[in-house]
C-alpha cells in the first residue's frame, strides 16, 4: 500500500484538470494564485508518474489467468461529472466560499484515500491506461487492474501489486 503522502498525491493528480482550469480562470495580476495552483497540479502528476514507474520497476511480478473481466472506465467519467464539473462552477468570490470549497476538497481527499478509490483517476485514462475489474484463477475476489491494453477472459496476465486488491499490468517478462 502506498504511503499516506503518495495516496494524497494520487488523489490530487486526479484533480489536475481542475487545477489547470482554475489556473486559467485565475490568470490575472497578481499571477501567484494561478501559478501556484498549476504548480501543485503538475507536482501531483509528477508524483503519480513516479509512483507508477517505481511500482512497475520494483514491484514483485506475478502472473495469473484472467477468469472474468469488466471494464470500469465509466467510473472515471462518473468521477469527472460528479466531482470536477461542480468545482468549476462553484464561485470563489469570497473568503467563505473559498474556505468551503477547500473544506469539500479535504473531505473528498479523506474519503477517497481511505476507501482506496484513488485509482479511479482521469489522468490514468489521459495517458492511455484503463481500469478493469477482474477475477483471476487463483482467487475468487475481484480486483482492480490498471492496464494499457485490452484485457479479455482467459488471458495470461503479468502484473505488479500497487496496493491491496489493485494491480498494474506488466508486459510479458
Amino acid at each position: 500500500m502506498p504511503s499516506l503522502p503518495v495516496r494524497c498525491m494520487l488523489f490530487c493528480s486526479s484533480y489536475f484538470p481542475l487545477a489547470f482550469i482554475f489556473s486559467i480562470l485565475l490568470w490575472a495580476p497578481p499571477f501567484y494564485w494561478s501559478i501556484g495552483i498549476f504548480t501543485c497540479g503538475v507536482f501531483s502528476l509528477l508524483i503519480m508518474f513516479l509512483f507508477i514507474k517505481r511500482r512497475y520497476r520494483e514491484g514483485g511480478r506475478s502472473q495469473a489467468k484472467v477468469v472474468e473481466v469488466e471494464k470500469r472506465d465509466e467510473n472515471v467519467m462518473g468521477y469527472i461529472a460528479t466531482y470536477l464539473v461542480p468545482f468549476v462552477t462553484f464561485p470563489v468570490d469570497s473568503p467563505q466560499k473559498t474556505l468551503a470549497l477547500l473544506a469539500l476538497f479535504v473531505v473528498l481527499l479523506v474519503l477517497y484515500v481511505n476507501s482506496n478509490m484513488i485509482y479511479i483517476n482521469p489522468m490514468f485514462n489521459l495517458v492511455g491506461y484503463h481500469l478493469y475489474e477482474i477475477k483471476i484463477d487463483s482467487d475468487e475476489v475481484s480486483h482492480y487492474l490498471i492496464a494499457r491494453r485490452i484485457i479479455r477472459p482467459n488471458m495470461l496476465l503479468y502484473f505488479v501489486e500497487m496496493s491491496d486488491g489493485v494491480y498494474l499490468e506488466r508486459k510479458t517478462i
